[in-house]
């Protein structure tokens, strides 16, 4: 088993993980972005020379897909009235299972909303 030093740029960022937030925060807020939206998004922040630097959470409430049939290209935030274009690297998506849609994610908040209206019809 290999453990690396607590100096190690790894283990700096996912203690630190960026200026908003902190690791608890983030892997928090990712689970709940699943649980409602069934879909989560980081943002990978670099430095010039390509060394991942910190990590932000990206809102899935405004975030679209960018997708063909070779799978997703890109996703598109838009954020008052102005949107943003991030490169399939730039940013480490996570979607729980969809039986319909392959990239997208099945929120189990609006899965148990719907079986608890069809219950009360």
């Amino acid at each position: 088993e290999r453990v690396l030093p607590p100096a190690h740029p790894a283990v700096r960022l996912m203690s630190e993980v960026g200026p908003e937030m902190n690791w608890a925060d983030l892997i928090r807020a990712t689970e709940a972005d699943l649980n409602i939206y069934g879909r989560a998004y980081w943002l990978k922040q670099r430095t010039g020379g390509g060394g991942l630097v910190a990590l932000m959470r990206l809102n899935p409430a405004t975030i679209k897909i960018e997708a063909n049939r070779r799978g997703i290209g890109g996703f598109t935030q838009t954020l008052g009235g102005r949107q943003e274009t991030f490169a399939r690297g730039e940013v480490a998506y996570f979607h729980t299972y969809h039986p319909g849609d392959d990239l997208g994610g099945l929120s189990p908040t609006q899965v148990a909303l719907t079986a608890a209206g069809a219950g009360r019809s």
